[in-house]
């Protein structure tokens, strides 16, 4: 990640500041699932946080609020470049 990018106080990136980008979420059941940050910013609002969606997301499949580990993908399915990183839950 560019340390020019702006952040929250955490340190988290905010959903407004990758809106054109994509967020795939891994449950710790195995399902994975990829969502548009901007449908996020709906949801959750301007100052929201990766974090913040990565925990408090669902999972499709088994309906857990237990995200393992989130990856930005950048520029969305075209793009395909990421950031992964593992995410425990509070």
């Amino acid at each position: 990640m560019d340390n020019s990018e702006p952040q929250n106080d955490e340190g988290d990136v905010l959903l407004a500041t990758i809106s054109r980008h994509e967020l795939s979420l891994e449950c710790r059941c195995g399902h994975v699932g990829v969502v548009n940050a901007q449908d996020c910013l709906a949801t959750f609002g301007l100052r929201a946080t990766v974090a913040e969606v990565a925990s408090n997301t669902r999972c499709g499949e088994c309906g857990a609020k237990d995200t393992q580990v989130f990856e930005i993908i950048y520029g969305g399915q075209k793009g395909r470049k990421s950031a992964r990183k593992q995410w425990k839950s509070k």
